[in-house]
């Protein structure tokens, strides 16, 4: 969930001429117009230069088969992220074709917390648990069970009965007894019957009010639906107050809520692939958090797969260097994601601030709280898969400011002796067995780790051009460029531990 920098990436074609007896210098692009220090540090020493640029030497063979024998059909480069940014009229554009969803204050409110089995949970630990945004945002640390949420502390189960009625074959209505005792709906025959007929689990479901319909020129009919996640089934009454009862009772099991109860949502402050991220301020403590608004119509099934498995994820994680999900809200049409705010931006946008250059020990300071970051994903067996500036926040815009992992829509748990071949990733980041469909594993993110750190060591990419297959090609057969200027003053050991 990283927000894009306001500021874009100006790439300009502009030819090289580098003697080929020389390795070329990598990222030409991003040398002669985004990385000043390495335009300080190695201009001279490109102007020196004579001969034909590898670039051009690539460019004059043609498209049937790339240097050192990689044939096109050898790399699908559609399922890989370009790492390019979009310009300021193509955002433009989406913001005039998209505007902000509209935001629905009834949601059901999510477990925050990774459930565990039963068995594990003592009688004294609820069993919806729940990690207390008041107690994370106040400073207190994380309590089980909600203490923000009155609907997820009854004690006593939620009942209700009452006749309703389904439509059976050739569109007749058929009556039955129904009864909700917790998050359960049981349905019988008649009033009298013992043995319910069949029994719905509300876990899951969404429900909401439909259009009264005419029943005969005397009766209307009031229904409303219980949507599933593939499919509808829609209940009938007789008046409206009875239809109004019970979806009162039903929300109350499901644990629908209102989202303006907990947060005021403000300004956004960004757009993501499926919606927008606003600014919330957490009513309790007054603290800012950032609320990711994805609209369903929006998503695909594999979307919404993806992105159920980023919010398991980060129920697990309670680390300073991975970003902190606070609540998650759903309803029939968006998925409201509460994370601590990062006003800092991304950290390419804080690197863009500051001209691409830093002092080595800030670097070795981001460097090393990304790692932890890294380590404690793996610990648990997840690889995040797209390691990328864009997909790390900063806390705030000053010096001082930390890092934070985000965007887990890509991440997988891999076993300790498993692997997999899923084409995921950002060119210029991901990895060479990656792009080569080669069996991985979680080591994947320490090839992007080294990409991070050469960009924040000398202000540029070690594998980078205007051309995506040209960058795939670099990023298999080429060695990262350590010759210029710009890495005369880096210690040999941090050299080492890149290469």
């Amino acid at each position: 969930m990283a927000t894009p920098s306001d500021s874009k990436i100006d790439k300009k074609k502009k030819t090289l001429k580098i003697d080929t007896k020389q390795k070329s210098i990598p990222s030409p692009n991003v040398l002669k117009s985004l990385s000043p220090l390495a335009k300080k540090a190695s201009m001279s020493d490109i102007h020196s230069y004579s001969g034909k640029s590898q670039l051009e030497q690539l460019a004059s063979q043609g498209k049937g088969e790339t240097a050192k024998g990689i044939k096109e059909e050898d790399i699908d480069i559609n399922k890989f992220t370009s790492k390019k940014k979009k310009t300021d009229d193509e955002v433009s554009k989406e913001d005039t074709e998209k505007r902000s969803p509209e935001l629905k204050a009834e949601v059901v409110r999510l477990s925050n917390q990774n459930q565990e089995p039963k068995s594990l949970l003592s009688k004294d630990v609820p069993q919806n648990l729940f990690a207390s945004p008041t107690t994370f945002l106040s400073g207190s640390g994380t309590v089980r069970g909600d203490s923000d949420s009155s609907s997820q502390s009854t004690k006593e189960p939620v009942k209700f009965q009452g006749e309703m009625m389904r439509k059976a074959r050739e569109n007749k209505l058929k009556k039955y007894w129904y009864e909700l005792a917790e998050k359960e709906l049981y349905a019988f025959k008649d009033k009298d019957t013992d043995k319910h007929k069949t029994m719905i689990n509300l876990v899951g479901v969404f429900l909401q009010s439909e259009p009264e319909e005419a029943l005969d020129k005397k009766n209307i009919l009031y229904p409303f639906t219980l949507i599933f996640p593939n499919k509808e089934r829609t209940f009938y009454l007789l008046s409206k107050e009875e239809r109004d009862n019970w979806v009162v009772e039903i929300k109350k099991a499901i644990g629908y809520a209102s989202l303006f109860d907990y947060y005021d949502v403000k300004e956004s402050v960004g757009k993501g692939k499926f919606g927008t991220i606003k600014v919330g301020i957490h009513k309790k403590t007054g603290k800012k958090v950032a609320v990711k608004i994805m609209k369903k119509k929006e998503m695909s099934m594999q979307d919404i797969v993806l992105q159920k498995r980023e919010i398991e994820i980060l129920k697990i994680c309670q680390h300073p260097s991975i970003i902190r999900l606070l609540d998650v809200f759903e309803n029939h049409d968006y998925i409201y994601i509460v994370m601590e705010y990062c006003r800092g931006g991304d950290l390419f946008t804080f690197l863009e601030k500051r001209d691409f250059t830093i002092p080595e020990s800030k670097a070795s300071q981001l460097t090393h709280a990304i790692t932890t970051g890294i380590f404690y994903l793996h610990r648990f067996g997840i690889a995040h898969r797209d390691l990328k500036p864009e997909n790390i926040l900063m806390t705030d815009d000053t010096d001082k400011a930390m890092p934070k992992l985000v965007d887990f829509g890509l991440s997988k748990i891999i076993g300790p002796n498993e692997t997999c071949n899923d084409p995921f990733g950002t060119l210029s980041y991901v990895a060479p067995e990656v792009l080569l469909k080669k069996p991985y594993d979680k080591t994947v993110d320490f090839w992007s780790l080294g990409v991070i750190i050469y960009l924040l060591l000398s202000g540029t990419l070690p594998f980078d051009d205007d051309d995506d297959r040209e960058i795939a090609r670099q990023t298999i057969h080429d060695d990262p460029d350590f010759s210029y200027k710009a890495w005369k003053k880096i210690d040999k050991g941090v050299i080492d531990m890149i290469k």
